[in-house]
């Protein structure tokens, strides 16, 4: 049985992705498979064709096996090293449609108000739908599209997507005998006994999952781990998820372990193998680096019974034992759960892991099914690349692909903004709001209609509930949901700008509102005590009534205006989420002074919590974000904290408990001392494995530039 070495492993995969550069792509293999591709898709005419020709176009591509590692899943599709997906040969056709990036000159200041990717389209954040593989294998699955192929018009669009998608798979099943292939050729000459037996196990599995379903443990964790290296390579998109792990591979483990097919300590060696892998790749001891990679544990079964099981703390420990940060773990939790759960969090957190998020499944179930989502579906919800939340096996994640600058938006406004009463000024506010969503939705849905023409992901979709069904690509409303969200930056920030107008201005009449607007335009040059009447109103995160109601009605009408817009694909629609990537940090600097006090180009609050220097306690935090209806962002709503290494795993539970009762949605803690911080700048021999949570994914903190180092130094501490 294997034995995981983490010395070896390390040591193997160090020197075989250390030959791999910067930019791979343009490695003499990848052109010529572009080039071969260029000139074969001349004759085409659907995208799915000139995506099923790449497809069969790569099984040229050679295939690696690692001797000390169990599982199958490297091939050399160009990909560089650091490098999650959204590169290599499988991207060849995205590349060849990319357009110039779009600049929307209706909204002011466009580059410092909305942060897009792609163009508005989302080609990272997704999940394969494991369950589906798990169940069919890709024979099944090919089975389903060949029964379809059959009723559907010879020559149609709907003909070549199935046609693509048995391509697609075809190709996974080549893969599979090569890497079957590879591993017995490798075992002929091997003499290590141990590692023999490693190879030739690979050899067998290979040949037979995923092409067929699996039947035990490490047959379903090879299928999984194969699945979302091969799908991103192939599709050329990132395939962020692995999903609710501890609840799809238990039935294989109990089933195991009742046969005496494995022990929970062999277990136990090959999640650590399974995990390992991301931080060695992405050579996260040496630098700096997004991995875009997440594991959930915990949720519900479809029934709302609460999932906790022996994998769940197996995952939990190993991540401690092997102090991995590369793959993000994101426990889900319901009030049904018991202190177990709670207990994991409390012991991830203590060892030090700073790559843990905590959910609300209680919240996620609420928002997804008021957006008319079935409640079956809405009961597996899996999460990705950072925070984003989709429903795995029948949903489309776009849900990280603009970011709004709620507090520029504000800044515009306000510049010019004339109004007797605060509920003028408050609806000039919102009617601006509201005319920037509408702005960004329309272009999200004018490229959201590009999105199967651009990259349509066949093999992808074959493992969408209703893609096959409905004969088309996933990118093409071929899935169930086709949701998008609108990641709202600033909350805090704005809360306490707006309350100050309102305070200072209508109510107190200290000030009018021409005033605060010179005040802001100069910095507060020359108006320092105004600024100080603005620093001394009430703010987010000190627990005052007034503000706290303010805080509901702005984020009760951001979700409002923020959901249930169209934005093409399908059945898709906007979902508001609230959470930030660094855009706190890199938008602060090009926003202007605001009403709260706060000075020119000061760093944005973060997520859904306040303002840090308004933050004295993690309890004022919790209690005052959980005022928000928080359980109506489908998208996400995280509450973001660094808080004191001095908290006892006891306090920490009550922390996380208090969270899940109050409705909270989405808890992100940092657990460090601002004094080792410091220390591991000065003495980073000292402080190699001190990790920290940077914008949705860890680092360790001695790899980062040192400007990153002293953003995280600044951030409070609090207890």
């Amino acid at each position: 049985m294997y034995k995981f070495n983490r010395k070896q492993y390390e040591k193997e995969l160090e020197e075989y992705y250390s030959t791999y550069k910067e930019c791979d792509h343009r490695v003499p293999i990848f052109c010529e498979i572009e080039k071969e591709w260029k000139e074969g898709i001349k004759s085409l005419t659907y995208p799915e064709e000139k995506k099923s020709l790449l497809y069969t176009l790569e099984r040229k591509l050679p295939v690696h096996i690692f001797r000390n590692n169990p599982f199958y899943f490297e091939a050399y599709f160009a990909r560089p090293r650091v490098n999650w997906g959204l590169c290599g040969v499988g991207a060849i056709m995205r590349y060849a449609n990319l357009k110039d990036e779009i600049i929307l000159d209706e909204i002011p200041d466009f580059e410092q108000t909305v942060s897009r990717w792609n163009n508005f389209i989302d080609w990272d954040h997704h999940c394969v739908g494991y369950d589906n593989v798990l169940k069919y294998g890709l024979s099944g699955l090919k089975e389903k599209a060949s029964q379809k192929l059959s009723s559907v018009p010879e020559g149609s669009r709907s003909a070549a997507f199935l046609k693509a998608v048995i391509t697609g798979l075809d190709t996974l099943i080549d893969f599979g005998n090569k890497f079957s292939c590879e591993a017995y050729r490798l075992a002929s000459t091997e003499t290590d006994a141990a590692i023999k037996e490693n190879l030739l196990r690979i050899a067998e599995t290979a040949k037979k999952v995923p092409l067929n379903p699996p039947s035990t443990f490490y047959e379903a964790l090879s299928v999984i781990n194969f699945m979302r290296e091969m799908c991103t390579s192939t599709d050329g998109i990132a395939i962020s998820q692995y999903g609710m792990i501890d609840r799809m591979l238990y039935p294989f483990y109990q089933k195991d372990l009742k046969e005496g097919k494995i022990t929970r300590e062999e277990a136990k060696d090959l999640i650590k193998a399974f995990l390992a892998y991301t931080d060695v790749r992405l050579n996260l001891k040496n630098i700096t680096s997004e991995t875009s990679t997440v594991l959930d544990l915990g949720g519900t079964e479809r029934d709302g019974s609460p999932i906790y099981n022996d994998l769940t703390r197996m995952f939990t420990e190993c991540f401690i034992e092997e102090n991995i940060i590369g793959v993000k773990l994101n426990i889900h939790i319901t009030k049904e759960h018991d202190d177990r759960i709670y207990k994991d969090c409390a012991d991830v957190l203590t060892a030090g892991l700073n790559s843990l998020i905590i959910i609300n499944q209680d919240a996620m179930f609420k928002a997804h099914t008021a957006m008319s989502k079935a409640p079956e579906d809405c009961r597996y919800i899996s999460t990705g690349g950072c925070y984003e939340p989709m429903l795995q096996n029948c949903e489309v994640n776009f849900k990280a692909f603009v970011y709004l600058n709620l507090v520029k938006v504000f800044e515009n406004y306000f510049k010019n903004a004339s109004a007797p009463t605060f509920k003028n000024f408050y609806k000039g506010w919102t009617d601006r709001l509201d005319e920037t969503y509408s702005i960004l939705c329309k272009e999200i849905e004018k490229n959201g209609h590009d999105c199967g023409n651009i990259n349509p992901c066949p093999l992808l979709s074959a493992t969408i509930d209703d893609c096959i069904e409905n004969a088309k690509d996933m990118f093409d409303g071929g899935a169930r949901y086709n949701s998008a969200s609108i990641a709202n930056n600033g909350l805090g920030t704005l809360i306490n700008s707006i309350f100050a107008v309102k305070s200072l201005v209508y109510e107190k009449g200290l000030y009018t509102l021409d005033d605060i607007k010179k005040a802001v335009s100069v910095n507060f040059d020359g108006y320092e005590d105004l600024r100080k009447d603005c620093l001394s109103v009430p703010k987010y995160g000190e627990g005052d009534k007034e503000v706290l109601d303010m805080a509901r009605k702005i984020s009760d009408d951001i979700i409002e205006l923020c959901q249930g817009r169209p934005i093409g694909r399908g059945n898709g629609v906007t979902e508001p989420s609230f959470f930030t990537y660094s855009h706190f940090h890199s938008w602060g600097r090009v926003t202007g002074a605001t009403p709260d006090g706060r000075l020119a180009n000061d760093y944005l609050s973060r997520g859904i919590g306040p303002y840090e220097e308004n933050l004295s306690s993690i309890t004022n935090a919790v209690n005052d974000s959980t005022v928000m209806q928080m359980d109506l962002a489908c998208g996400s709503a995280v509450l973001e904290a660094n808080i004191a290494n001095t908290k006892s795993p006891d306090a920490l539970i009550a922390v996380i408990k208090s969270f899940i009762q109050k409705g909270g949605n989405m808890l992100q803690l940092t657990y460090t001392s601002k004094e080792d911080l410091l220390d591991a700048k000065i003495h980073p021999e000292k402080h190699k494995n001190l990790s920290v949570r940077l914008y949705g994914f860890s680092a360790y903190f001695v790899t980062m530039p040192e400007y990153i180092q002293d953003e995280v130094i600044r951030r409070a501490v609090i207890n």
